[in-house]
């Protein structure tokens, strides 16, 4: 179980240290499949994707992301501290997953296939979208599906900005989780964290390298489709579940 489990976290480290996703997105329901607790998952997934994230910050420090950056913290934030408390201490069951996934796939598809959705635009506010988004993370760790597809809107045409606002998020996320996690003493710590993190550092430049050579178009349809995976995994864990 250890080896696969080192197998399953370095390919996702990878995969993050690219598309600013992926560690979260599919580690989280790929460790619950294997049996593993959803506090433990957190426990091991939170500090490698927070040390991701602040590299990827650091890098991309000249891009200016601060009025996204703002609106998270007053919008997406307080979703992490109300409902991930209620998921650890009452919650066994997933059931939500089901529904997120197709809100998942339907998302994505919107987006691959090119709907027009300026006028939802106009409904939903930019406030309305993050709030959702933070009380979705908070009830089940699955935001990050949410925001690369926010992000990808907000700041369209400049894929180091997306990244940025993505890996702003998620570190916001992780060390909100972690705080909270650690004050309901639900936090442990995983003897091979240190080297997990490590290799995420190292592995950050040459998957960089891979980053800058991707045009914007095929970021954002990578990003999408990635979504859309994600979501067909959740229903099949969702099946499991219900078994």
């Amino acid at each position: 179980m250890i080896i696969l489990e080192t197998i399953i976290i370095l390919f996702l480290i990878i995969f993050q240290s690219i598309f600013g996703i992926g560690l979260l997105v599919f580690g989280t329901p790929t460790l619950m499949i294997l049996g593993y607790q959803y506090s433990d998952i957190l426990s091991v997934l939170l500090p490698i994707s927070c040390s991701i994230s602040l590299i990827q910050i650091i890098n991309a420090r000249k891009h200016d992301v601060k009025t996204f950056t703002i609106e998270f913290i007053k919008f997406s934030l307080p979703g992490i501290i109300i409902f991930l408390p209620i998921v650890i201490l009452f919650i066994t069951n997933f059931y939500l997953n089901f529904l997120i996934a197709i809100i998942m796939i339907v998302l994505s598809l919107i987006s691959i296939l090119k709907f027009k959705t300026n006028h939802l635009k106009q409904i939903i506010s930019n406030k309305i979208i993050l709030l959702f988004i933070g009380s979705i993370h908070g009830l089940s760790n699955l935001g990050g599906g949410f925001i690369s597809i926010f992000s990808s809107k907000y700041f369209y045409g400049d894929k180091f900005r997306v990244r940025k606002a993505i890996a702003i998020a998620y570190l916001l996320f992780g060390l909100t989780q972690i705080l909270v996690l650690n004050i309901i003493d639900a936090f442990t710590i995983n003897k091979h964290i240190l080297y997990y993190v490590i290799f995420a550092l190292l592995s950050f430049y040459i998957s960089n390298l891979l980053f800058k050579k991707i045009n914007f178009v095929n970021y954002s349809r990578a990003l999408y489709f990635i979504v859309l995976i994600y979501g067909f995994i959740y229903i099949y864990l969702s099946i499991l579940n219900l078994n």
